[in-house]
């Protein structure tokens, strides 16, 4: 990873002094970009956005939050889906990604703000002085009318995944959506896992409620929860999902749909 870090900072050098050839607003560098899809960033962020409009009901005064922003890569796209009376919210443990945000998001879009929240993670923040399952996002209840979790639960263990869920019903309004992505382990990807033929040959891991791993890895690199503990988790946290679930490619099951598996949830209305 640190080698592609180098060569990727490279080329940014080479960006910056070649004209014409950035590409149509703003990126960031490719040393950002890498761990967030590298050159399918631009192309991943508007997929989210459109499933957020599609799947979740996105519209363009809502408020959204966006759980794990990364550099931006779904900011950037929803800043062309949310109107002047929407606003946006990102936080992410990543203080560079963030810094760039801030310096190159906000200020042509005064309604997306981005929060560095030092969270602990062994994959992407591994020095980090705070606990993800202890962690109680920083807005208040009924703050929000959709979050978006993208490539954020392939990351978080299961204990963490169960309270990200509770805290996204605690800021969500009522009638609030949740679009998140996982890796969900069932029936049918698990045959596809001992045929060899999924994408990421995950393991079960001991006393992991539900936790599959990569051999050989930290389980935070990517992880896989089984199917049945994720609708577990969104029912303890009052969420609703809205079926059918949009199972994903990574399984080898699936052939027309995105990478990861998509669950869109929702907080029921109240009275």
């Amino acid at each position: 990873m640190r080698a592609r870090r180098l060569g990727a900072a490279g080329l940014d050098a080479l960006d910056a002094v070649r004209p014409g050839h950035h590409q149509d607003g703003p990126l960031p560098p490719r040393r950002l970009r890498l761990a967030l899809g590298g050159e399918l960033f631009r192309e991943l962020g508007e997929r989210t956005a459109r499933d957020a409009v599609e799947l979740a009901d996105l519209s363009p005064g809502d408020r959204v939050l966006d759980i794990g922003c990364g550099a931006g890569r779904v900011a950037l796209a929803l800043t062309r889906r949310l109107g002047e009376d929407g606003s946006y919210e990102g936080f992410d443990p990543a203080a560079t990604d963030i810094r760039w945000c801030r310096r190159r998001i906000t200020p042509r879009h005064p309604s997306f703000r981005f929060r560095h929240i030092d969270l602990a993670n062994a994959e992407y923040n591994p020095g980090g002085g705070q606990r993800a399952d202890e962690f109680r996002f920083p807005y208040p209840d009924d703050s929000f009318d959709v979050a978006i979790a993208s490539s954020v639960f392939t990351h978080l263990l299961p204990a963490e995944v169960a309270h990200y869920l509770r805290e996204t019903a605690r800021v969500l309004r009522p009638g609030g959506r949740l679009l998140a992505t996982f890796f969900l382990v069932n029936e049918s990807s698990r045959r596809r896992i001992e045929a060899g033929d999924a994408a990421l040959l995950f393991a079960p891991r001991e006393g992991g409620e539900g936790l599959w791993a990569l051999p050989a890895h930290d389980a935070e690199v990517a992880v896989g929860l089984e199917e049945g503990r994720v609708r577990a988790m969104h029912a303890e946290a009052s969420l609703a999902i809205r079926e059918p679930i949009r199972f994903g490619t990574w399984s080898g099951e699936h052939p027309v749909a995105e990478y990861q598996d998509t669950v869109v949830s929702e907080l029921p209305p109240t009275g």
